[in-house]
């Protein structure tokens, strides 16, 4: 159902429908349509965003906002969305969606959003802020509160999901906090002594940045009123975080710096930074920081000017003692970065701040977790919903537990050891945003939370509430509990796609039905039962995996869904590297492709046995490209074995959607050989540089025979299509040594405004010069309107320009120059610049005058005289 139509009938049904009181819910009923649909064929996440779009405009209509807005002539504008997942909406599900205006601050109006399917249960979570946008900017909240006939105190607003921790810091910030602190402005008074370089000087700016955070602190000690009861006094907290926060900053600025001057040594930086962090106890004092920052929101806000602070110190070390980066390790094992025996004193006053953390008992595993979740509900009574309930309670019982695992996202724990990954995920739900942040910092590692166990749901999560980051599991003894039956099944054999495609082809062939698309489900079903896999393969760097060979590739290929952005990133990493990951097939498609869900990559396949089923159905010769068939110069066909070279071109001219026009350079060639063979040749290196042997082997496609009758080319293709050639040009060689005495010029202006363009000028005495420039111009109807007057910026070989018509933008691109000798000998163009540098293109003339050409063929593209051009 286009979205078009449910916005009418939003708008009809609202127009008709009862009035709403101000802090009503408004409740609008849609159904998963297939164009709502994703690859899995759940309503898509992004869909989500949209339809509460048309939630918002039901909600804005039935209150009589919408009048408002229009008298007013204000525009509403959203600022922001916070949104979690809960649970998949399947296609033709129907569900609820639930609006409600929870608050407002100064600025901003706060909404919460609720996705419902047919029993009730949420399948997702919104909370979003909005503000009013009229000509000279925003609407102030009081004022639509006013115009709105609200008189009363800001509402205090509890959302519709008491659960949600994101709501709960919604509403407080909307409803519950008066007007913020001021800004801070700090201007520190100059301090004798501050001057000098290096290391041995730096301590002084170190005590100046550190008074930097004592204002920041002294600032904003009157946060929180539970902060406030426990607050110490101010100067000693200021202290405390100083004596913390500033080793931190710096060292990590440090590493920023030397990383910039230093581009080759940042691996000897990371590792010099990862063993101080490590010797420090690092990460438990950052997440002791943080967690006294959130309580004081001033702090918050003064950081990024702290860090750029630091950051500057350390820039000004690093330029005037070059040498530090090679000696990071020293460094950081100064009495400056000395955390961990200078800090006790600094650690207990924030502790005794944030409060005594839980001291769970018992640490137990997401894989034994996994375990005692599935036991519980095995055994519980009655339908799935009781079950819930009846495993949520029993495991509540376990109180305060800790809790082990990698934070795939930014708020799951899955367990995962070298080759084998949890069953079960566990759910944090946090109970302030601190947490929350200190959690998302962790993704892709290992960590240990505390909490309690709130619901244990069956579609194998387990949610716990009141989540804690711990600093490690000391102290906290381990379960006793097995755990293999709560994670995944080992993988024994190492496949390749190859291997996994001969299988795939065989099940299509023999499962029932009249087309491969009736045969998906039952085939898919088959290859799942080999569990988890391992499956080797040839990363493209985004999400595919094929198998690559010399000269051969799978016909298959695998699309990975991550098991996290970790995984995701190392992936990334691995672009055009073979790659080993395990995996679970989740999908088989008769279009050649596995779906593989929860891929992990696996650095060491070596104990795995290979599987001994064929490949040879499964593979193909993998189309080369340019490097792989270059044999050399002059090591390729010889060129009595060259019967012609043809080219043809078709220039066309269209409209830029970004402002003018651009052609469309339509250009292709033909290597005919005298055995009577042809080739489409797309490589812009001389055909005597071509292995033309393995290009027979790997694309035989792009072969074809030749014949010319009464003086016409006419190509048979490999299929027996034949084809008269007359709009091609037969293009001459040149003989050895020829000299040229003109210039030429290459130009072209692509989709997007991108005016390339080449010179090369030829002189009779061998030497050359090149010059490759360009520009970019692009334009768009967007500008200032009738009375925006207008505005315009240059500089960095670029102008911007906008005013009531529209905005333009255009520029230079950057040059490159050369100049040297070069050869000319049959089809071949060999430029060798004054660094040394030889570059080998083919080249022929498209008339007969070869002496003196108004037109070449560089490359497979045409350049034109540059004394015409004039």
């Amino acid at each position: 159902m286009n979205l078009y139509l449910r916005l009418i009938r939003v708008v009809v049904a609202a127009l008709l429908g009862r009035r709403l009181a101000l802090f009503d819910d408004s409740v609008v009923r849609f159904r998963v349509w297939p164009n709502d649909l994703d690859f899995n064929l759940y309503l898509n996440n992004g869909r989500y965003l949209t339809v509460m779009d048309l939630g918002r405009t039901d909600l804005m209509l039935r209150v009589g906002l919408a009048g408002l807005l229009w008298r007013r002539r204000w525009a509403p504008v959203l600022g922001g969305a916070t949104i979690r997942y809960r649970r998949s909406l399947a296609a033709f599900a129907g569900y609820r969606l639930r609006s409600r205006l929870l608050g407002w601050d100064e600025k901003w109006l706060y909404l919460e959003q609720g996705f419902e399917d047919a029993t009730g249960a949420v399948a997702a979570h919104a909370v979003v802020k909005a503000v009013f946008r009229r000509r000279g900017g925003t609407v102030p909240t009081a004022e639509i509160a006013a115009a709105f006939g609200w008189t009363g105190p800001r509402p205090s607003c509890q959302p519709m999901s008491r659960r949600c921790a994101t709501a709960r810091r919604r509403c407080a910030k909307a409803c519950a906090k008066g007007p913020g602190p001021p800004d801070l402005r700090l201007v520190p008074a100059a301090r004798p002594g501050q001057s000098g370089a290096g290391l041995r000087r730096g301590r002084g700016r170190m005590r100046f940045l550190a008074g930097l955070v004592v204002a920041a602190s002294l600032a904003t000690l009157s946060a929180s009123p539970a902060a406030a009861a426990r607050s110490p006094d101010p100067k000693a907290l200021a202290e405390a975080i100083s004596a913390i926060y500033v080793p931190l900053g710096l060292a990590r600025a440090m590493v920023a710096s030397c990383d910039r001057v230093d581009a080759p040594g940042a691996a000897a930086h990371a590792a010099a930074l990862a063993a101080w962090r490590e010797a420090n106890d690092v990460d438990g004092l950052e997440r002791l920081v943080e967690r006294v920052m959130a309580q004081y929101d001033a702090v918050a806000k003064a950081r990024s000017k702290l860090d750029a602070a630091l950051q500057s110190q350390a820039d000004a070390l690093v330029q005037k003692t070059p040498l530090a980066c090679g000696a990071l390790p020293t460094v950081f094992g100064g009495t400056t970065f000395a955390l961990a025996a200078k800090t006790g004193p600094a650690r207990g006053v924030l502790e005794a701040l944030v409060g005594t953390a839980p001291k769970p008992k018992t640490l137990y595993t997401v894989g034994q977790l996994s375990a005692l979740a599935a036991e519980a509900r095995r055994q519980a009574p009655g339908d799935e919903d009781e079950k819930t309930d009846w495993a949520s309670n029993l495991l509540s019982r376990l109180g305060v537990i800790a809790v082990s695992g990698r934070a795939v996202d930014s708020d799951r724990l899955q367990q995962w050891t070298v080759d084998q990954q949890s069953l079960w995920t566990a759910s944090c739900d946090f109970d302030d945003e601190a947490e929350e942040k200190l959690f998302a910092r962790e993704q892709g590692r290992d960590l240990v939370v505390a909490g309690r166990i709130g619901r244990v749901y069956d579609f194998k999560l387990v949610t716990l509430e009141g989540c804690r980051v711990l600093d490690g599991p000391e102290g906290i003894a381990r379960a006793n509990i097995p755990e293999e039956t709560g994670l995944t099944a080992k993988p024994k054999t190492l496949f390749s796609i190859a291997q996994l495609s001969v299988v795939a082809k065989e099940l299509f062939r023999r499962t029932p039905g009249q087309k491969d698309d009736d045969k998906v489900e039952a085939v898919t079903a088959a290859m799942q039962q080999l569990g988890p896999i391992a499956l080797g393969g040839h990363s493209d760097g985004d999400e595919r995996l094929q198998q690559w060979l010399p000269e051969q590739r799978s016909i298959w290929s695998a699309s990975c869904d991550f098991a996290d952005d970790a995984e995701k990133t190392r992936f990334k990493q691995a672009e055009g590297k073979d790659v080993t990951v395990i995996a679970r097939i989740s999908r088989v498609y008769a279009f050649e492709v596995f779906n593989l869900s929860d891929c992990r990559l696996l650095d060491d396949p070596s104990r795995l046995a290979r599987s001994d089923l064929p490949e040879a159905g499964g593979l193909e010769y993998r189309p080369p490209d340019a490097a792989e068939v270059n044999a050399g110069p002059d090591k390729g066909l010889p060129a009595d074995q060259i019967e012609a070279v043809l080219f043809r071109e078709q220039f066309q001219v269209g409209m830029n959607p970004t402002g003018g026009t651009f052609t469309d350079r339509n250009e292709e060639s033909f290597l005919l050989l005298k055995d009577g063979t042809a080739y489409r040749y797309d490589f812009d290196y001389p055909p005597t540089d071509l292995d033309a042997d393995q290009v027979r082997r790997r694309a035989p496609q792009d072969w074809s025979r030749w014949e010319r009758p009464d003086q016409k080319y006419v190509m048979t293709a490999a299929a027996g299509e034949r084809a008269d050639l007359p709009s091609f040009t037969v293009l001459k060689p040149f003989p050895p040594d020829a000299r040229l005495d003109r210039s030429y010029y290459y130009l072209n202006v692509s989709q997007g405004g991108v005016t390339r363009r080449i010179d090369l000028k030829f002189r009779p005495d061998g030497t050359f010069e090149r010059h490759q420039g360009g520009s970019f111009f692009m334009q768009s109807m967007a500008g200032t309107g009738p009375d925006g007057g207008s505005v315009g910026v240059s500089g960095g070989g670029m102008a911007a320009v906008m005013n009531e018509n529209g905005f333009s933008m255009g520029g230079a691109l950057k040059s490159r120059d050369s100049a040297g000798r070069y050869r000319l000998d049959g089809y071949t163009l060999q430029l060798t610049a004054d660094d040394g540098t030889v570059t080998r293109l083919r080249i022929g003339v498209p008339g007969d005058d070869v002496k003196a050409p108004d037109t070449l063929n560089i490359g497979g593209t045409s350049y034109w005289d540059a004394e015409e051009e004039k």
